[in-house]
């Protein structure tokens, strides 16, 4: 995911989630969309 021009995480909440590497992390609460389009998965904050 790209958030603000930086990597996270996807679908992880804590900075030390599997996979992570040293980033600025939202803590925002996420809403999981569907665009049927593409078959791909967005999240908005809630």
């Amino acid at each position: 995911c790209i958030i603000d021009g930086r990597w996270v995480c996807c679908r992880q909440q804590e900075k030390d989630s599997s996979g992570c590497t040293p980033c600025d992390h939202t803590d925002a609460v996420r809403v999981f969309t569907q665009d049927p389009s593409y078959g791909t998965w967005t999240w908005q904050p809630s």
